[in-house]
């Protein structure tokens, strides 16, 4: 029933980023809201605990990423939320998933779209510059830039909704 209820908001979210480029924090919460009253209902205050726990670990592990605005915050949020809907392991298992899924998608929007070659050059070629400099002592700030153009953006961004969603209905198939 969990699982079932997790995709719904899945599903939701997802639309809301296709559309929006954001995850709202209204869906993260009633997510949640739900995952937690679920767990509360169907397990022991050990197992609560233990998913409480995990959403606290994921949110913690990829806030630096965040922070390297290399993950967006909506997606560690909603990572952080589908901890609570998940028992065990399964939640790395998800997690894991959905960044192979995620990469497997960059890869084909790189082959496909002239933007996302252009942003991967400016990442190697920003790397590369990092490294000659950093021994210097000197380190330059990343910087993304999105075009203003919804329909250019959406080619070169990847939303983790999408692969999150994806791997949900991947785990219920196989689980």
């Amino acid at each position: 029933m969990e699982m079932k209820v997790l995709l719904i908001f899945l599903v939701i979210i997802a639309f809301v980023d296709i559309k929006s480029f954001r995850i709202p924090n209204v869906l993260i919460l009633a997510g949640t809201l739900t995952g937690t009253i679920m767990t509360l209902m169907s397990y022991e205050a050990k197992d609560v605990f233990k998913r409480v726990i995990s959403a606290l670990i994921i949110f913690s592990v990829f806030y630096p990423f965040f922070l390297m605005r290399g993950i967006g915050a909506g997606d560690i949020k909603l990572f952080a939320m589908s901890a609570l809907y998940f028992d065990g392991n399964r939640i790395f298992i998800y997690i894991a998933l959905t960044m192979v899924i995620a990469g497997i998608i960059s890869i084909a929007k790189m082959i496909i779209f002239e933007e996302s070659r252009m942003r991967l050059k400016y990442l190697i070629t920003y790397l590369r510059k990092t490294a000659m400099t950093v021994s210097a002592g000197v380190i330059d700030k990343y910087e993304i830039s999105y075009s203003s153009d919804l329909k250019v953006r959406a080619r070169s961004v990847i939303r983790l909704s999408v692969p999150a969603l994806l791997s949900v209905i991947m785990i219920m198939a196989i689980f």
